[in-house]
């Protein structure tokens, strides 16, 4: 068992592991750190990041500090063919101050961040996805998080919250929980944490659910960390069931895709989408753009229809395109999902 004494002051996401990345593709990484732990400990971050195409590429990464949505740090990469990097020290090499942050990697690699700290019997942490644009939880739309609070902080187990803000403007989370509510504000692009969710709630100790909304396009989890051993688990969050009429089961948007994933503005994007539901009723959507995106567009396709979705968006300006579709069944089942791709100038 670890010591009790080398329980850490921060607990953040902790292995974070990415599949490819197509070219142009963006993934967010919310929880890297250099920041430090009790007893002269640190946390940290580490990189590794593969080519696994048969070409050179080369790789971004984007620190961003905790709060804020403008990049504090950067560092373009080029990698060989094959080649595999790793960055012991993210916050290190890429000559950023100490502090928590969110990364961001665009381009044709692998992608692999680990945030840890040591213990007597090794290095611990937690395994949490690296966030894309289908991660998107869109603007008004629920997200249930089971939560955890203790009576002390040296006993038991305790929750902490991490919000991302993917939209462009500032968005304020309203977090519900244990018959109370508060909200706290993002800047555009920014991620804001909650130590100790149930304290800044209010919360009785033993479980409860937290609910979770923003103004805006949005991802999170929660982190429920062990006290004694320090040891985090990532909790993501689930859609709040709109099923309508009694008896009846919410549609399911089994896919809902945009290509390209990177374009110059001026340039179309294609928008396919599929459609199931459980009770074998037809299911109609709806298109928008979402408030919170970053690059003008219009949809000059079709903005609704029943069955299959195929669509188009003509682009005007740079940024990120988010595109929102919501399925209904007609008897009050609702299901949302979000899509996009990143804009570019070339200006």
């Amino acid at each position: 068992m670890r010591s009790r004494h080398m329980r850490p002051v921060l607990v953040l996401s902790l292995l974070v592991l990415s599949s490819a990345l197509a070219a142009g593709e963006e993934v967010w990484f919310v929880g890297v750190a250099s920041w430090p732990g009790a007893n002269g400990t640190r946390w940290r971050s580490e990189a590794v990041l593969y080519n696994a195409t048969g070409a050179p590429q080369e790789v971004r990464l984007e620190l961003r500090a905790r709060g804020f949505g403008t990049t504090t740090a950067s560092q373009t990469l080029s990698l060989a063919a094959g080649e595999v990097r790793r960055l012991p020290d993210l916050y290190s090499a890429l000559g950023a101050a100490a502090g928590t942050g969110l990364l961001r990697v665009e381009g044709p690699v692998m992608a692999w961040v680990r945030t840890f700290n040591q213990g007597e019997q090794g290095t611990f942490g937690q395994d949490v996805p690296a966030a894309r644009i289908a991660d998107t939880v869109p603007s008004e739309e629920e997200r249930l998080f089971p939560a955890s609070a203790s009576a002390t902080l040296q006993a038991g187990f305790r929750s902490n919250l991490l919000l991302l803000n993917l939209g462009g403007q500032p968005a304020t989370f309203t977090v519900r929980g244990c018959g109370a509510s508060a909200s706290v504000e993002a800047a555009g692009g920014a991620y804001e944490q909650m130590n100790n969710l149930a304290g800044w709630l209010g919360c009785p100790d033993g479980p409860f659910v937290a609910e979770i909304e923003s103004t805006g396009p949005w991802y999170g989890y929660v982190s429920t960390v062990d006290a004694v051993t320090g040891d985090p688990t990532t909790v993501r969050g689930l859609p709040a069931p709109v099923t309508g009429q009694p008896g009846n089961h919410a549609p399911v948007v089994a896919s809902f895709t945009a290509s390209p994933v990177e374009l110059v503005k001026g340039s179309d994007v294609e928008l396919r989408g599929g459609f199931s539901d459980p009770d074998g009723d037809p299911v109609s959507w709806t298109l928008r753009i979402d408030p919170g995106s970053t690059a003008k567009a219009e949809i000059v396709g079709p903005t609704s229809g029943t069955g299959a979705l195929v669509s188009k968006v003509h682009t005007r300006d740079a940024g990120l395109l988010l595109v929102q579709v919501t399925a209904t069944d007609g008897r009050g089942g609702v299901a949302t999902a979000v899509t996009g791709a990143v804009v570019r100038c070339h200006c």
